[in-house]
């Protein structure tokens, strides 16, 4: 059984003596202080501490965060404004900074507690109450046959004038709490292997389910019970996936052509919104006025014409049909909802000079950047957002046996007092 040795000086010389003496002969030794001193410091010369680790790595983990939250945030509830990038890096600089500061001074702490082992549930072996009144301690912990050595080395110091006494003490105490420690530390490795044993969340509020994000393509996974009956789909109600498929193939978009019936009117309203989305979609590449002088073609797109005759000829739910599904060079553009594309065919069929009787805009709506009423509005058919049914236009859908009703054009009275029908417009 391992014994120590107690040794409570009075001087702070004698005790740096011992410690260089002990030191020599390489003696494991623990020194006690009512306050801290750096001549002690000094003698026993510590290892450099590890908190300044912690500092670091807890400073680099807060930074990444601060940059990663903000910039998740923006990619999954995106807030497109112009031409201004989803995650903007700059300002998100803040927030890291901020972050970086809290973890590391969080981790510091921590580190201060660890690595000085606080708190402490037992006391060390070596401790004596005379050494919180002002005495210095040291002890020497060692084999049997190494105590006489050692206390010869402690005595020499305190002939010297500055030991009180040296004491022989078991080292029971000091092995316990070793043996605590390890315990806890097994205690702590398990516990997550427990947790994740347990199969369940210790926040549970039925939030977390299936569900389908902004602009995320629907999986099998996500949508194996379906649909309620009667529910509206979110791919819109003038064709449903059901009937004809997003596949980009001329066999589809042909099929959309026959079956989709244009239900918006051609209005000032109607192509003030067309105007926006075709300036923000398809004015890249068909060009202001639709005649295929688009910014795209500096960078190899050819120009694709919309003035053509055989462009003119196609049907208003061949149009449709292309933004829905797309076709060749040209992407799906689904992610402009039904109604708002029927604008845009409204937009292009008076580009066209298919539309007489209402006035309408050409070329950029403002400078990038500027929002408000100079870009599209709230969204009333969201990705994931249920909205009130609305009839299909198209007879033989399932559980449908009519036709929707019409609506008719509201009136306007004039200055005279006669009430005259709506300024509509309508296609040559």
């Amino acid at each position: 059984m391992r014994r120590g040795l107690v040794a409570a000086f009075r001087e702070i010389d004698a005790t740096c003596d011992a410690i260089e003496a002990l030191k020599k002969k390489k003696y494991d030794f623990t020194v006690y202080m009512p306050t801290p001193r750096h001549e002690i410091e000094h003698a026993v010369e510590p290892p450099m501490s590890p908190v300044r680790r912690f500092t670091l790595i807890g400073g680099l983990l807060g930074v990444t965060f601060g940059y990663w939250i903000p910039v998740w945030t923006s990619e999954y509830w995106p807030l497109v404004v112009g031409g201004k990038a989803i995650a903007s890096w700059i300002p998100y600089t803040i927030i890291g900074f901020e972050v970086m500061v809290l973890v590391g001074a969080l981790s510091t702490v921590a580190a201060m507690f660890i690595n000085s082992r606080i708190p402490k549930i037992t006391a060390t072996t070596g401790f004596d109450p005379r050494f919180t009144h002002g005495d210095y301690g040291i002890y020497v912990e060692a084999a049997p046959e190494r105590l006489k050595e050692a206390e010869a080395t402690l005595a020499g110091a305190w002939r010297r004038g500055g030991a009180r006494g040296i004491v022989t003490r078991k080292t029971k105490t000091s092995r316990g709490r070793l043996r605590f420690y390890r315990g806890f530390r097994r205690m702590m490795l398990l516990a997550p292997a427990t947790l994740s044993l347990t199969a369940c969340e210790w926040f549970t509020d039925f939030k977390r389910m299936p569900m389908v994000t902004v602009w995320e393509q629907d999986s099998i996974l996500k949508s194996v019970r379906g649909a309620p009956q009667g529910s509206v789909p979110r791919s819109g109600t003038a064709v449903s996936a059901m009937q004809v498929s997003y596949t980009s193939l001329p066999f589809q978009i042909d099929t959309i052509g026959m079956l989709a019936v244009n239900p918006t009117p051609v209005t000032e309203a109607s192509l003030a919104n067309g105007h926006k989305y075709y300036q923000i979609n398809c004015a890249v590449c068909h060009g202001d006025k639709g005649d295929g002088m688009g910014k795209a073609m500096r960078y190899g797109v050819p120009p694709i014409n919309l003035l053509m005759d055989m462009t003119k000829n196609r049907t208003d739910g061949y149009l449709y049909g292309m933004m829905r599904n797309g076709r060749g060079l040209m992407p799906s553009y689904n992610r402009i909802e039904e109604s708002d594309r029927w604008d845009v065919v409204n937009y292009v069929r008076a580009l066209q000079g298919s539309v007489t009787g209402v006035q309408f805009a050409t070329g950029p709506i403002a400078l990038p950047g500027v929002n408000g009423d100079k870009v599209p509005g709230a969204t009333e058919l969201g990705p994931n957002r249920w909205v009130q049914h609305v009839p299909p236009t198209l007879i033989g859908t399932p559980g449908v046996s009519a036709r929707p009703a019409e609506t008719k054009p509201a009136e306007t009275t004039t200055t005279e007092g006669a009430a005259q029908p709506a300024k509509t417009g309508e296609h040559e």
